[in-house]
């Protein structure tokens, strides 16, 4: 039987704030990851990255991004 002996990585990005870049385009959003599992990615707190010269808009309620179309960059 196999068991895991470490968490996997993104429980160390738990409620920490991440941009969210999609596979297939070049927008990009940022919030905190709530959750995830085998599919999706939750995350709260969202607002859009701003480009030069712009303020960020935040984004209402949970977002939920399926993990197949987009992968996360954990923000400082």
């Amino acid at each position: 039987m196999f068991t895991r002996k470490q968490p996997p990585v993104l429980d160390s990005a738990l409620r920490r704030r991440v941009a969210v870049n999609f596979l297939d385009s070049d927008f990009v959003f940022t919030g905190r990851l709530a959750d995830y599992d085998a599919d999706t990615f939750v995350l709260e707190q969202c607002q859009t990255h701003p480009g030069p010269g712009e303020t960020a808009q935040a984004i209402k309620g949970r977002q939920y991004v399926d993990r197949i179309h987009a992968f996360l960059t954990e923000l400082p």
